[in-house]
């Protein structure tokens, strides 16, 4: 039987915040206004990090500048964002675990609290097709509106989203790891059997060192070492 190994996005699979790093691109594209807009987005990540972001607040913030655009532009911008903007953010210890882990035979899924039309191209980037994160209603053109739909993928949320998920498969997973750098993660982190925390802020660094949970970071310049856990961790 084999494991699951669930991926946080940002500050885990890559350097920053594809949301955060979204908005300066809308910026950059001249869909809105620089000073304004990203000081309200650097106020609401503030919040975030803090753990007292209401989702809804900041989905809507970065759906606004979309609502005069038409879809094929919108469509292209993703497209040059991710290309240009998003290859050159993976850490490459994640790459090098991810492939470890394909050549272990084991799945692997993504779960992110950004929005599902950026986690998705992201995530294909490195050939992962299990993707849940914010999913938003669709207007009547196929354009997005800040409406989420359906739970949201966001602290006890991407408990939630997880176990609707693992009912939809045909198969069982003898052991579930989760690797996430945010304290948001929490709930998450404390379910699964196995929680790596990778690259973490100061809260969680405390709990992990307080649960003696393993600690990856990649956010330092010399290589760091990544390992498997199945291995040591199944006979536990």
């Amino acid at each position: 039987m084999t494991d699951l190994h669930i991926f946080d996005l940002d500050e885990t699979l890559i350097s920053g915040d594809s949301s955060s790093l979204f908005c300066e691109f809308i910026c950059e594209q001249g869909w809105m206004d620089k000073s304004r807009f990203l000081a309200e987005e650097t106020r609401l990540m503030d919040l975030y990090h803090k753990g007292e972001l209401l989702m809804e607040d900041y989905v809507k913030l970065q759906i606004e500048p979309l609502n005069s655009l038409t879809k094929p532009l919108i469509d292209a911008g993703i497209q040059t964002f991710v290309s240009q903007v998003m290859l050159q953010k993976f850490y490459p210890q994640a790459v090098e675990l991810l492939k470890r882990i394909k050549h272990q035979g084991d799945e692997i899924l993504v779960i992110s609290a950004t929005v599902t039309f950026l986690v998705k191209p992201i995530a294909a980037l490195l050939e992962l097709d299990n993707v849940l994160a914010i999913d938003l209603v669709m207007d009547e053109n196929g354009l997005p509106t800040h409406e989420i739909a359906g739970q949201v993928s966001y602290r006890e949320g991407k408990v939630i989203r997880l176990k609707q998920w693992l009912a939809e498969q045909n198969r069982e997973f003898e052991h579930t790891h989760f690797y996430s750098d945010s304290i948001n993660d929490l709930p998450l982190l404390e379910y699964v059997d196995f929680p790596i925390v990778t690259n973490p802020d100061e809260p969680l660094t405390h709990i992990a060192n307080e649960k003696k949970w393993p600690i990856l970071d990649w956010r330092r310049d010399e290589a760091i070492s990544t390992e498997i856990y199945r291995s040591e961790n199944s006979t536990s």
